[in-house]
């Protein structure tokens, strides 16, 4: 083969060679284009979505949120309806009394007596010894009344209600029962009417004028010391608990 016919294949391939370059140069620029215009309508179609979703979301909201105050309005107004029921107040019946026996008129007589006394104690606070001697003077109920009407502690198988500042025995709570001193005793710091006789004992024994036992019970013995006492510190002579003698005892 002569040189000349070697230059022309050489040339020939040169040719070739180019040409699949350049083709192969085209269709790889074609299929970028193509990517690039699938990426680019890839992100057109989301803006465009996005944009739908956020035109769309405020009325959506509002539309929910119309709806469930429309629903909270409809469970208050369910659960919070105004009562048709009116108010009443008490009011104090009225009782005819023409036609009871003597002894039920005297009976309700009494029990409303008592009543007010019991709700005026708070007025009242704490009366004098000399009160409290005309307040309470030999009254008999049954249980049932005192409970209903005063606070009751029972003591050594002795029933005392408390009122306007004073312990007083309850006479009928016991059938039969015995109080050593029928009156009535000062009542201070919440103590029950043995806890206060129990303290005056103890001080009286202290002071030298009561020797018999710590009992609670304020008998003839504890009464003729408290006696004593208040004589010899110008008191009244009581030879009862009141109010200046448990002062002067130094107990309050």
């Amino acid at each position: 083969m002569s040189n000349l016919e070697r230059r022309g294949i050489a040339n020939m391939k040169g040719i070739l060679y180019s040409i699949c370059i350049g083709s192969l140069a085209l269709a790889l620029t074609a299929q970028g284009e193509e990517v690039k215009g699938g990426a680019n309508a890839r992100v057109k179609a989301k803006a465009r979505h996005t944009s739908n979703v956020h035109a769309t979301t405020p009325a959506n909201t509002r539309a929910a949120v119309s709806s469930a105050r429309s629903r909270g309005n409809v469970a208050g107004t369910r659960f919070h309806q105004r009562s048709s029921v009116t108010p009443q107040t008490s009011t104090r019946a009225t009782v005819n009394r023409n036609n009871m026996p003597t002894n039920r008129v005297r009976a309700l007589n009494e029990r409303e007596r008592n009543v007010t006394v019991n709700q005026n104690a708070n007025l009242r606070n704490r009366i004098s010894f000399s009160q409290a001697v005309s307040l309470h003077r030999h009254e008999f109920h049954n249980r049932d009344w005192w409970r209903r009407h005063f606070q009751v502690v029972i003591i050594n198988n002795n029933a005392f209600f408390f009122d306007a500042g004073f312990w007083f025995p309850a006479w009928g709570y016991f059938p039969g029962a015995y109080y050593p001193y029928d009156g009535p005793i000062y009542g201070y710091n919440g103590l029950t009417p043995d806890q206060v006789v129990v303290n005056v004992q103890l001080q009286l024994q202290r002071d030298g004028y009561y020797a018999g036992p710590i009992d609670g019970v304020l008998g003839p013995m504890t009464r003729h010391s408290i006696a004593a006492f208040q004589a010899d510190h110008g008191l009244a002579v009581t030879a009862a608990i009141d109010q200046t003698t448990v002062s002067t005892l130094g107990l309050t």
